[in-house]
């Protein structure tokens, strides 16, 4: 699904200046080049899964993952990440993906440690990342490779595809025991030149930013340069 040759850009749920959450945001970041698109998923009191990072108002309209979807079908080199703000979505959310035939185009973010032990059975057969972070994540000891390898040793029960983590808490000793065991690493926001090239120069396997175009350009350049 994710090519793991390479660093995928994935465009933030609200890239190049656009609303977040809205079709203009899908569309400017396929437009624009990203290999992933993030979208926020919520479920609105009627049940429908509608694109919005807190919980959905009352009364006020929403874009319906379906709408999404059917972008995504079109775009075959273009692929879905969804990014989970409420576990009710699940259920709905597998249901939907079949009837759209997307389940090698879709993957699942947002779901932490304890979210995916109480949503195994629902989460079985899916594609997703575990969101690393505090108080699972001891911040302390990033550069411990002892405590790396127990950290990795539990999450590879988990049947993940790899971590999805802020960019500010990643080392070079946590990329490299994931690549060791062929875990992917995808990293969050990443809008500034400096830690874009900090997150190429250890080949994570996505970034996701608001800039799509700044760390397309930055991607090739470097590529480029190393010949």
């Amino acid at each position: 699904m994710i090519n793991e040759n390479k660093i995928n850009i994935t465009a933030h749920a609200g890239c190049m200046g656009t609303e977040m959450d809205s079709i203009e945001a899908v569309e400017e970041g396929i437009k624009y080049g990203a290999d992933i698109i993030e979208i926020d998923l919520n479920i609105d009191s009627n049940g429908n899964l509608v694109l919005c990072h807190d919980k959905p108002k009352e009364f006020e309209k929403y874009l319906r993952l379906e709408e999404v979807l059917e972008i995504i079908k079109r775009e075959e080199a273009v692929l879905l990440n969804i990014d989970v703000k409420d576990a009710k979505v699940l259920d709905k959310l597998n249901s939907i993906i079949l009837d759209f035939s997307a389940e090698n185009k879709v993957f699942f973010t947002g779901l932490d440690y304890k979210c995916i032990i109480d949503n195994k059975k629902i989460l079985e057969g899916t594609n997703y990342f575990i969101n690393l972070g505090i108080p699972k994540l001891n911040i302390t000891r990033l550069r411990d490779k002892e405590y790396l390898v127990g950290l990795l040793d539990e999450l590879e029960s988990l049947n993940i595809m790899g971590i999805n983590i802020n960019y500010r808490f990643v080392t070079s000793e946590l990329i490299n025991a994931c690549k060791e065991r062929k875990m992917m690493s995808s990293v969050w926001t990443v809008d500034d030149n400096e830690n874009m090239k900090r997150m190429i120069a250890l080949e994570v396997n996505s970034i996701t930013t608001k800039r799509v175009d700044v760390l397309k350009n930055l991607i090739s350049e470097i590529k480029d340069d190393r010949g």
